[in-house]
């Protein structure tokens, strides 16, 4: 354990406890937005690029060795996001035409930073509900794992394919007693944000990419029903269809995938998903409702329906809360 000082201009100096991890990581992240600066100001000029650059090949270098020597879960995930974020500003100094060897080094680190940025993501969607939540990867040449914990330990794990593609995000530790894997509320509270955050999830047993931005996955339904997703079959590289089934008695309500019987199609076409309307600020566009239309106000409850989501929106100014749906409004950027 290392002590740092802090000095203060109206007190007595104060004394923090923090360990050599923390120290590291500090430092890094302290350094980061400082390389950014001065990367850009390099941008254009052949010799200060070229030191701008060596001086992030050596950062890089400094902080993968890091990650190899120290044992803790929380700090590794945190050197490994700072790791992206410096291999970002080195593609500051890539040309448009710049080709990037196909070696299994250059391989490891592609899905290394490809691994952590879906771990991120993952991060920032369920913060809500896990408020000190951290991801760690493992990975190799086709492929890896991420897996995502809270102060509880691991609760989460999620498998990326040979083709960098997530095909499996399923419960773990703690949280499968709780929500386990087929539960609907592990796909409304998980699942389904997750996949709606990433863009994308293989189902293998259709050999089927689906893509939330092009079909909406369904929020759970009252009763039993299947709704069909449609994606891509990477197998007969044409339009594949799969079902989202959910089924069970009301004490022990399920889903599944399913081969499609196209019973009901779901929302096609949606903008934005409901993680997206949470706390937005949001205009109406209905010019049918002369009171409100036009004016902006702020979405204090999404409530999702089976074909489309309506928004409870506080319009203040004596207008008070509004019940739309997402056809009446638009959000503002």
């Amino acid at each position: 354990m290392k002590i740092k000082k802090i000095a203060q201009d109206t007190m007595d100096p104060v004394y923090l406890d923090i360990s050599a991890e923390e120290m590291l990581v500090d430092h890094y992240a302290n350094l980061l937005p400082r390389i950014e600066d001065t990367a850009r100001g390099a941008k254009g000029n052949k010799k200060t690029e070229e030191q701008s650059s060596k001086e992030i090949d050596m950062i890089i270098n400094e902080i993968k060795s890091a990650i190899n020597k120290i044992e803790d879960r929380k700090t590794k995930s945190k050197l490994g996001s700072l790791l992206v974020g410096f291999k970002k500003i080195k593609r500051l100094f890539r040309g448009k035409t710049e080709r990037v060897a196909s070696n299994s080094n250059t391989n490891i680190s592609f899905i290394e930073e490809l691994l952590y940025t879906y771990g991120e993501k993952i991060c920032n969607t369920i913060k809500k509900y896990h408020s000190t939540v951290i991801c760690f990867i493992s990975c190799h040449k086709y492929g890896g794992e991420i897996i995502i914990q809270d102060d509880s330990g691991d609760i989460l794990k999620v498998r990326v394919n040979d083709q960098f593609v997530i095909d499996s995000i399923v419960p773990y530790g703690s949280l499968t007693e709780i929500y386990p894997m087929y539960s609907v509320m592990f796909y409304q509270k998980y699942w389904k944000p997750i996949v709606e955050s990433i863009g994308h999830f293989y189902i293998s047993d259709a050999s089927t990419l689906i893509l939330p931005s092009k079909t909406r996955l369904p929020d759970i339904p009252k009763g039993e029903v299947s709704y069909t997703i449609e994606g891509w079959n990477s197998d007969k590289d044409c339009i594949g269809k799969v079902d989202i089934a959910f089924k069970g008695n009301k004490c022990e309500p399920a889903w599944i995938f399913q081969a499609s019987k196209t019973t009901k199609i779901a929302s096609v076409q949606s903008k934005y998903t409901e993680q997206d309307y949470f706390n937005a600020i949001v205009r109406c566009i209905d010019t049918e409702l002369e009171s409100i239309s036009g004016r902006t106000g702020e979405v204090i409850q999404v409530i999702p329906s089976i074909d489309f989501i309506e928004l409870d929106v506080d319009f203040g100014r004596g207008l008070g809360v509004v019940r739309l749906t997402e056809r009446q409004v638009k959000i503002e950027l």
